[in-house]
């Protein structure tokens, strides 16, 4: 694979004020993982043929949406009022890591600050780069670079975006440490990933005993092979995302040196039963948003199916070590 490149919406223009450090050169072929991790390669092709797709979904009205697609719609409102709660940001950096067909760059931008945004699949930027507005050229950066091997000084950006990636890399701790290091001390990390601990999946009781029961097979199966490895039967089938419980991610970003401020869920349907739905996508919208008013309830608050996490880089010697 070709060593990807610095790839600019424009010419970088002098930065308003002094980053910590010096960015680093671009990300080889090597660091990006493309080559040595199977996964990641699958997950970097899919999203390359679907990045028109994913640019259309966020352009659709609500009433257009499935209940699935419908969870992107409640992810991008539950950021928004993240960052309208953030101090204010003229001038500032902010680098979105993932930024898949650019939806979030817009709204950064409507908040004053320069943006910089990373992604691994060349379709992706090419859509984020046509969401970029003609006057604001000279405030935005692309390029294509690993989550994993940041291209960029330590402590260079006051926010850092990471939206739905984390659980397609199969290096998240590293990548965790990568969006630390180029945290400024005192800056603001968002992120989001899958929720595996969902409030679908737990009132789904069929689906949760027949999982179980696969476990138990699989750990005789382990048992029986003494040892050896078991084939997994379609090595060329779609690898699964990764998706974290609430105190499983919320450990690993503390173990990079995060503190948590925030963390919430959105997305509580469509709900399940032997995992097959059981509603139409307009019913499964219009009983999330009951749910939603409920979101007090410790079960619900964390039950939907996109965790959403507000964490920030602490700005005292030690959060720093």
């Amino acid at each position: 694979m070709n060593t990807p490149q610095r790839r600019p919406v424009a010419s970088d223009a002098p930065q308003e004020r002094e980053t910590a450090g010096k960015d680093r050169e671009p990300a080889t072929a090597r660091d990006t993982g493309l080559d040595a991790d199977p996964k990641r390669r699958k997950f970097y092709q899919r999203y390359n043929r679907e990045a028109g797709y994913w640019d259309a979904l966020y352009e659709r009205g609500e009433d257009e949406l499935t209940a699935y697609a419908h969870h992107y719609l409640l992810r991008k409102k539950v950021i928004q009022r993240m960052l309208d709660r953030l101090p204010a940001a003229a001038g500032r950096e902010a680098l979105d890591a993932g930024c898949g067909p650019g939806a979030y760059i817009p709204e950064l931008l409507r908040r004053g600050y320069r943006v910089t945004a990373v992604d691994q699949a060349e379709g992706m930027l090419e859509k984020a780069r046509s969401r970029v507005p003609p006057l604001a050229q000279e405030r935005v950066s692309l390029e294509q670079a690993s989550i994993d091997a940041l291209p960029f000084g330590d402590g260079r950006f006051d926010l850092v975006l990471n939206v739905g990636v984390l659980m397609y890399l199969s290096r998240d701790g590293d990548a965790v440490k990568e969006l630390f290091r180029v945290t400024r001390p005192g800056g603001t990390l968002i992120l989001t990933v899958d929720n595996r601990r969902n409030l679908a999946d737990f009132i789904d009781l069929p689906a949760r005993l027949r999982g179980m029961v696969k476990k138990v097979f699989r750990r005789r199966r382990r048992g029986q092979a003494s040892g050896a490895s078991v084939p997994s039967g379609n090595a060329g089938a779609e690898p699964a995302a990764h998706c974290y419980g609430p105190g499983e991610l919320a450990a690993l970003l503390q173990r990079a040196g995060f503190v948590v401020d925030e963390r919430t869920s959105v997305g509580f349907t469509p709900l399940l039963f032997n995992g097959r739905r059981i509603l139409s996508d307009r019913m499964d919208i219009r009983l999330g948003r009951l749910l939603a008013f409920l979101r007090w309830l410790p079960l619900v608050r964390l039950g939907g199916y996109i965790l959403v996490y507000r964490c920030h880089r602490p700005a005292t010697a030690s959060g720093d070590a």
